[in-house]
C-alpha cells in the first residue's frame, strides 16, 4: 500500500521515481552490490529495501516498502497460528479427559461395588458393554457374589436342617 518502487541507472542516478518524501533519504552507498536485501530507519520508520541490478542495463531496480506493512502479514499468520495451537491443545485435552474418563469410570464403578459389597450387599453387580480387562474384572466379581450367595444359601439351609434335627 504505501511501499515504491525506483529505477536508478550505473551511476546512481535516478531515472525513475514516484513523488515520495522517502526516496531521497536512501543514500545509494546502501545499494553497492548487484543485489539485496536490508532493512534501514527512515524518519523513524523502519522500511524494508529489495534491489536487484539488471545485467543488461546495469539499472538497479529498488524496491521501499514499511516494514510493518510487511510484518503485518506475518503477525496475522503468527496470530492465526497461535489460535489454531490453541484450539488444537483444548481439542487434545478434551480428548485426553474423554479417553482417561472412559478408562477410569468403569473402575471407580467397580471400587464403588465392592465397598457396597465390604458392607453386606451383595445384591450389586457390575455392568459393562466392552469387552476389556475391567469388564473381565466386573464379570468375575459378578460371579464371586453369586457364589457367596450360593454358599450362604448353602449354610443357611444347612442350618435350617440342624435346626430342625
Amino acid at each position: 500500500k504505501n511501499g515504491f518502487i525506483y529505477i536508478m541507472d550505473s551511476e546512481n542516478y535516478m531515472v525513475y521515481t514516484p513523488p515520495n518524501a522517502v526516496v531521497y533519504r536512501i543514500d545509494p552507498e546502501w545499494l553497492q552490490d548487484a543485489e539485496g536485501i536490508l532493512t534501514v530507519k527512515i524518519k523513524g520508520q523502519k522500511y524494508q529495501i529489495r534491489y536487484q541490478q539488471s545485467s543488461y542495463t546495469g539499472f538497479k531496480i529498488v524496491s521501499v516498502s514499511p516494514h510493518q506493512e510487511i510484518m503485518s502479514g506475518v503477525y496475522k499468520l503468527l496470530l492465526l497460528f497461535g489460535l489454531l495451537l490453541v484450539v488444537t491443545l483444548l481439542i487434545v485435552l478434551f480428548m485426553a479427559v474423554k479417553i482417561s474418563e472412559t478408562i477410569t469410570k468403569p473402575i471407580v464403578e467397580l471400587r464403588n461395588l465392592m465397598q457396597q459389597t465390604e458392607k453386606g450387599d451383595l445384591t450389586v453387580r457390575f455392568e459393562s458393554d466392552y469387552q476389556d480387562e475391567i469388564s473381565d474384572l466386573g464379570r468375575n466379581f459378578n460371579y464371586m457374589l453369586e457364589r457367596i450367595q450360593e454358599l450362604l444359601d448353602q449354610v443357611y439351609e444347612l442350618m435350617y436342617q440342624v435346626a430342625k434335627k
